[in-house]
Order: structure tokens, then C-alpha cells, then sequence
């Protein structure tokens, strides 16, 4: 009965965090118009005229995207709307940093997508330098929400720390894939927390440490800012408090 009631506990928790992961990114105060992004089986007319419906409203639409075409057309629309896509060009990054857009990009996308990618983008082309350019998105001044893509990706966000700061990973170089496109630890972290925060309009309530915040937080056997990067994925969880209730003990328990 009791393993059953863990399993049972887990199953709920996995599948809250993956709904919480995946419509976190865009910022919209009474509603949201999810909008299938131009793809095989969406028109251009479809989506323009759900988009501006949308907007006439004085609705903010998201987007989820994966193809460098599909991004540009959906930030040419409007010049306005947030998008969740991996793979941006440079321009539409510049676009995006005017037209008060939020980013959210999946950090592990890179390390598992990265050993096949430049065979689809083609190596040192301007498509594969765009792609899951973290720190183009940040540098261009673009508020930037992290998540894991839970189911398609591992929902451990130290693996989330990991690839964002070393870009490391199976049949990857030593040097990780497009190092030049790394987060440091802080920013890694702070677009895990604050950043998903600031998406969902939770920035005064989630994200930061501090006095009248919900105390949703985790606690690692060591200093996470601190470990050497090769050990994030190897720091042991201790505590998960969820509204100041140590979930992970009363689980364990």
C-alpha cells in the first residue's frame, strides 16, 4: 500500500510539472489564444486570422514553433508575438527584443538534438547558427523562460543546468556543441526560476528567494552555484518544498 501510494504520488507530481513546464512561457493576465503555429495542415490564412482575431481582442497569443520558417512568419504577423522555438534566426531575435516577446527554450533540446541538427540546418550555415541560440536570445535583451519539455525530454532540471551552462552530451564535441551560444550558472538558473516566474506573471509570488514568496524550492546535498559543472546531474536531492511543505519528505515517509 505504501509503494503504491508513492508511485500514485509521483505519477500526480510528473504530471503537474509537465503541464507547468509546457504552457508556462507566455504572459497574458486574463487569457491565452493557443494558436498551432504555419505547419503542414494549418493555412497562412488560418493562422493570420486567428492571430488577429486574437490581438483585436486585446488577447496575447503564443505560439509553439520548430521551423526557422514557421518563427519568422508568426513574428512578421504581428511583430508581437511570444514564441517557443529552439531554432530562431538572427533577425527574428532582433525582432523579438522590440516587439516585447518572451522566449522559452528548452536547454536539454540542444544536447540531444545537437548530434543530428547540423545535418538537417548544414554545418556553419546561418539557419544552424541560430539555432537553440541561448545567448544570442539573452545578449539581444529577451526575457528567456527554461523549461524540460517534459515528456519529450528528461524532466530532471539538473540535466536542464547542465546542458545550458556546458552544451554537453553524447556523440557531442568535448567542448560542447556551439559553446559559444553557453549560459553561466547564474543565468541558467535564473531563466529556470525567475524566468519561468516572470512568463506565468508569478515574478511576485515565484522564482526568488525571499520574505512573502511562496516557498516552492528545492535543496541539494551541496551548493548548486558552486559544484563543478560535470557534478550537476549528480547533486542528490534532499527537499523539495512546495508551499512551504517539504513534499519530497512527506512522500518518502
Amino acid at each position: 500500500m505504501r509503494l503504491r501510494s508513492i508511485i500514485a504520488a509521483l505519477i500526480i507530481v510528473l504530471v503537474v510539472a509537465a503541464g507547468l513546464f509546457y504552457f508556462y512561457g507566455f504572459r497574458n493576465r486574463t487569457i491565452s489564444a493557443d494558436i498551432n503555429a504555419i505547419r503542414e495542415g494549418t493555412s497562412d490564412t488560418a493562422t493570420t486570422t486567428a492571430v488577429k482575431t486574437a490581438l483585436a481582442l486585446n488577447k496575447q497569443v503564443s505560439t509553439f514553433d520548430i521551423h526557422v520558417a514557421t518563427n519568422n512568419n508568426i513574428v512578421t504577423l504581428t511583430g508581437q508575438v511570444p514564441t517557443d522555438n529552439d531554432r530562431k534566426a538572427a533577425e527574428d531575435i532582433a525582432r523579438m527584443a522590440k516587439g516585447a516577446m518572451i522566449a522559452s527554450m528548452q536547454p536539454t533540446h540542444a544536447t540531444s538534438d545537437g548530434p543530428w541538427a547540423e545535418a538537417r540546418l548544414g554545418h556553419g550555415t546561418a539557419r544552424q547558427k541560430g539555432a537553440y541560440a541561448w545567448r544570442q536570445v539573452l545578449d539581444a535583451g529577451v526575457p528567456l523562460a527554461c523549461g524540460s519539455d517534459f515528456p519529450v525530454e528528461d524532466i530532471d532540471p539538473r540535466k536542464g543546468l547542465y546542458s545550458a551552462e556546458t552544451r554537453k552530451g553524447p556523440r557531442l564535441p568535448e567542448e560542447g556543441w556551439m559553446p559559444e551560444q553557453r549560459m553561466t550558472r547564474l543565468e541558467a538558473l535564473a531563466c529556470f526560476t525567475a524566468g519561468a516566474a516572470y512568463a506565468e506573471f508569478a515574478e511576485d509570488r515565484r522564482g526568488a528567494l525571499r520574505v512573502g514568496m511562496d516557498a516552492d524550492l528545492t535543496a541539494f546535498d551541496r551548493d548548486v552555484m558552486s559544484v563543478p559543472a560535470d557534478e550537476l546531474i549528480d547533486l542528490r536531492v534532499t527537499h523539495t518544498f512546495v508551499g512551504g511543505r517539504d513534499d519530497l519528505a512527506a512522500t518518502l515517509h
